[in-house]
């Protein structure tokens, strides 16, 4: 009888002790899960700020963008813009001559956020350049 008792026992200390490894493969499988959600939505955020740009930053550059292109003949009248991907920006624009009261409009022009950057900084060093000139 004293050996039934001891398998019995054995038996219930083999079950905890199986019960704790599910336990701890369970805490490992949860932590497992948790990491590779974080990766996940790091990625997604990683990926979202090379294929998009923000709101903010296009409704800054836009309208000097555009001033760039229209020149100092003409005057911003109205405009607006579709974020896009790629960081790419549809812009539309109405502009009219200050002399002449011509409209120049601009519907569904697509521009590389990044080719707008280049205009506004290439515009910068070429009036610091006309500033030395004088």
């Amino acid at each position: 009888m004293n050996n039934v008792g001891d398998e019995n026992e054995k038996d219930e200390r083999q079950t905890i002790e199986d019960n704790k490894m599910d336990f701890i493969e369970l805490i490992g499988n949860i932590a497992l899960f948790i990491l590779t959600i974080g990766v996940i939505v790091y990625a997604i955020s990683c990926a979202s700020k090379i294929l998009f740009v923000s709101d903010e930053k296009v409704e800054q550059i836009v309208p000097k963008y555009i001033s760039i292109e229209i020149g100092d003949n003409y005057e911003l009248k109205e405009w607006e813009y579709e974020n896009g991907l790629l960081r790419r920006v549809e812009i539309s624009y109405i502009a009219v001559n200050k002399k002449t009261n011509e409209k120049l409009e601009v519907i569904h022009d697509t521009v590389n956020y990044s080719d707008m950057e280049e205009t506004i900084a290439k515009e910068k060093t070429r009036k610091k350049l006309e500033k030395k000139l004088e």
